[in-house]
């Protein structure tokens, strides 16, 4: 097996891994300051006209619009692999629940809060007890990552699908920024989602060889290709 090869594989584990790595140490407490000061200075560095726009974004991720946008990058997947991707989305909906319960992480103070609609999605109403992981930043990557894999096999010229998907990681960072910025969850909060998100989107296509080799022609760095 060659080296790009072994690094797909071993991609989604280790991306689980570093979430699962990272729950303990949201558990044990020791990133309670990084968290408090990187909400600081994202909020003092970022100007209040971006409460309205990142308070969307806060709905845009919500499960209410999420799903259906899920079921239909479903739908427009290989049929081999629409299964996986329902098990692995009802898995990482699990393990957002679980550790929401379990690890001991209560989200922000309502003084760092800048979200300005007096209104929560029927999701948004349902309380858990602790933060991590974000919801919102887990079902986002995961998305997103399902639509790079739908991008990049499709007969769609190179510069569409480069802008694409550079419009889609944008969308993706601007997602994870909006969730510290108004105070909806810490740092680690988005990162755990993010790492949940992206690893259980890539297991979803680790046998499928058409969406494998496409993902993984991006592994492979220039020293690794054919010389001329």
């Amino acid at each position: 097996m060659t080296p790009p090869k072994r690094a797909l594989i071993l991609l989604p584990a280790i991306l689980c891994g570093l979430y699962a790595l990272l729950a303990l140490g949201v558990n044990a407490r020791l990133l309670q300051q990084f968290d408090l000061q990187a909400t600081l200075l994202l909020q003092s560095l970022l100007p209040r006209s971006l409460d309205l726009p990142f308070s969307i974004f806060s709905l845009l991720g919500s499960a209410e619009v999420t799903v259906p946008i899920f079921a239909l990058l479903v739908l427009l997947s290989q049929p081999r692999v629409r299964a996986r991707l329902v098990l692995l989305f009802a898995l990482l909906t699990l393990l957002e629940l679980q550790g929401k319960t379990m690890i001991d992480q209560p989200g922000p103070p309502d003084a760092l809060l800048r979200y300005v609609f007096t209104f929560a999605t029927p999701t948004g109403r349902i309380g858990t007890p602790f933060a991590y992981p974000s919801g919102h930043a887990a079902r986002t990557t995961f998305l997103i990552v399902l639509a790079i894999a739908l991008i990049l096999p499709s007969r769609a010229r190179r510069v569409t699908k480069q802008i694409s998907i550079a419009l889609l990681l944008a969308l993706a960072a601007t997602m994870l920024v909006s969730r510290v910025y108004i105070g909806d969850h810490w740092t680690s909060d988005v990162i755990g989602g993010a790492l949940l998100g992206v690893g259980l989107c890539l297991l979803s296509f680790l046998t499928d060889s058409t969406h494998a080799s496409k993902i993984n022609s991006i592994i492979v760095t220039d020293s690794e290709q054919p010389r001329p």
